[in-house]
C-alpha cells in the first residue's frame, strides 16, 4: 500500500520537531481604524492617527506630535499557526520624523475569549530617526488558529516629532500542514 503526500505528512507529523517555520503576513496600513470607535481614519491628523504620504510616494500611518490616540486593527490567527510554539509578534517598520523624541510603540490587545482583559503585549526598542522594525510581542497568550484578536497601537509620549509607520506585519511560527482533498477544507 503506497502513501500519498498528504497521508505521509499526516503520519510523520508527530516526529517532526523544531521551532516551526517563521512566516509573516502583511497588515495593510489602509486597514487601520480608530480603535475607540472603529471609525475609519481620516487624513486630518491633528487630533487622530491617519494615513499620510512619506518620502513623496510612500503611504503610511502617522501620529502628529503629542498624539497618543490608539489606531486599531483586527486580525485572525492564521490556520497554520503553530500552537506549540505560540510565537506571535506584530512588527512595524517605523521611525520618528525628527530627533527630539524617541518613544516606543505600545499596544493594547484583546482576545475574543478574554473580553475586556488587556493581553498587555511586550514592546521592543524605541523609535529613532532611522527607519527600523520594532516589535510588539503577543506570544505566550495560548492563541489557536482562527482566534480573533483586536489590537490598538499607539506611540508613547512624543511632544515634538511625528511618528511614522511605513508598514506592518504579523510574524508567527507555522506548522507543517498537509492537503487532504477529501477533507472538510
Amino acid at each position: 500500500m503506497g502513501l500519498t503526500g498528504g497521508t505521509f505528512l499526516h503520519q510523520v507529523k508527530e516526529i517532526i520537531t523544531g521551532e516551526g517555520f517563521l512566516k509573516s503576513i502583511q497588515i495593510p496600513v489602509t486597514s487601520v481604524h480608530l480603535f475607540s470607535s472603529g471609525a475609519p481614519l481620516t487624513t486630518t491628523v491633528s487630533s487622530n492617527p491617519g494615513p499620510d504620504k512619506f518620502d513623496t510616494n510612500i503611504t503610511g500611518l502617522t501620529w502628529a506630535a503629542d498624539k497618543v490616540v490608539k489606531a486599531g486593527f483586527d486580525l485572525v490567527i492564521p490556520e497554520d499557526y503553530d500552537e506549540s510554539q505560540d510565537h506571535c509578534k506584530l512588527r512595524f517598520r517605523a521611525k520618528m520624523a525628527g530627533s527630539t523624541n524617541t518613544p516606543g510603540l505600545d499596544a493594547v490587545a484583546y482576545h475574543e475569549d478574554a473580553g475586556t482583559t488587556d493581553l498587555d503585549p511586550t514592546i521592543s526598542a524605541d523609535l529613532s530617526t532611522t527607519l527600523a522594525w520594532v516589535e510588539i510581542d503577543l506570544s505566550d497568550n495560548s492563541f489557536s488558529a482562527g482566534d480573533a484578536v483586536s489590537v490598538g497601537v499607539f506611540p508613547e509620549a512624543h511632544s515634538t516629532d511625528a511618528v511614522q509607520v511605513y508598514g506592518m506585519e504579523l510574524e508567527y511560527r507555522s506548522t507543517l500542514v498537509y492537503f487532504d482533498k477529501d477533507g472538510e477544507r
